[in-house]
């Protein structure tokens, strides 16, 4: 809160009243003003951001550190590091002052990216956050959106029923170190760790605010947001990792008239389409790994068909079938062969295989 104080002065009916008023007997007319002093009070617009950084090389002594993605170094199954979490706050107009509101229901929900682990002793809160009620759980499978698809994570949600950023004594607002392993069970190369907190107060406006690739608001869990709460200000760090070894199919659809491979296609009745199965070879060592005896099913979809390596339905919801017009189309790699099963039961030596 800024004060500005403006004086005003000039006359007013006091010096209409000067020839009738006895205590303006002997005062020049002109002396008669009155003093008027007004102080006028603006209320600026604070803002909060969020910020998630990795431990820097001269904490190491105190925390594990995971090297930067800009170092070019790897994370190895098993390694550890550790992450900073806090605020950053200003004020509209003065970008060295800080905001001093009290954030009411604050919540920060910190999601892990897959192949991390954390345990609840490695949560360090600080201890300003802790005085102002702050407090911290471990949710082991929260509900996200990950490249379009819905995944299970593990959270940690902190939260403080109120916030007050004035017991802070810096712009940097701390609110909890975290020392995190990673696990080696990923294909991916980098991993992202995104953070997400908001408050009640209309206020006080969030910084850097998460929004998806369309550009609307979103929530932790990936979805959008209505509206009838402030966005969530948004921040992430990601490493760069040593990927688990792995054999992994991938199937990709087309309609036959396209060119472009794709994961799912609109199509009609009767209509003809391609199907296309990558399988690649993610292993660590500096010669993969040659698989023998390397079988690869795909199980064409049909109404009330059941997963072959547990129990439950598919959810198939229509059927096809093998285009015998265009089995010289079908395309395998050198040494492999094909054959086609038209059964309505699994085929035995595969059933129940894991």
């Amino acid at each position: 809160m800024i004060l500005g104080d403006r004086y005003q002065k000039g006359t007013n009916t006091e010096k209409a009243n000067k020839g009738t008023d006895e205590k303006y007997e002997n005062i020049r007319e002109n002396f008669v003003l009155d003093n008027t002093a007004k102080v006028l009070i603006y209320k600026y617009k604070s803002y909060v951001g969020l910020e998630k950084k990795l431990v820097y090389e001269a904490n190491t002594d105190a925390y594990p550190v995971y090297p930067s993605i800009e170092s070019g170094e790897v994370v190895l199954e098993g390694q550890k590091g550790a992450y900073h979490l806090r605020l950053k706050s200003g004020v509209e107009g003065n970008p060295y002052d800080r905001a001093v509101d009290v954030l009411e229901n604050f919540e920060l929900i910190d999601i892990l990216p897959e192949a991390i682990d954390v345990e609840k002793e490695n949560i360090i809160l600080n201890p300003t956050f802790i005085r102002n009620g702050g407090k911290f759980e471990i949710i082991s499978e929260y509900n996200t959106i990950e490249n379009g698809a819905n995944v299970k994570r593990t959270a940690i949600k902190f939260s403080a029923a109120k916030l007050d950023l004035a017991t802070y004594k810096a712009q940097s607002l701390d609110i909890a170190s975290i020392t995190t392993k990673y696990l080696g069970t990923t294909i991916e190369n980098i991993l992202i760790n995104k953070a997400y907190a908001t408050w009640d107060n209309k206020g006080v406006e969030a910084m850097s605010p998460a929004k998806n690739t369309a550009g609307n608001n979103i929530k932790p869990d990936g979805n959008e947001q209505d509206g009838t709460k402030n966005p969530y200000t948004y921040a992430d760090v990601g490493i760069k990792v040593v990927r688990s070894s792995a054999l992994v199919g991938q199937l990709y659809i087309r309609n036959k008239t396209d060119n472009v491979w794709q994961e799912d296609i609109p199509t009609k009745s009767d209509e003809k389409f391609d199907y296309k199965m990558v399988i690649s070879n993610y292993d660590n060592s500096e010669e993969r790994t040659a698989y023998e005896g390397l079988d690869i099913i795909n199980v064409l979809p049909a109404i009330d068909d059941q997963k072959l390596n547990k129990q439950g339905a598919r959810g198939t919801e229509f059927e096809n079938k093998i285009d015998l017009t265009r089995l010289s189309d079908i395309k395998v790699p050198t040494g492999y062969s094909i054959s086609y099963y038209n059964t309505t039961t699994p085929i035995k030596k595969y059933s129940g295989r894991k």
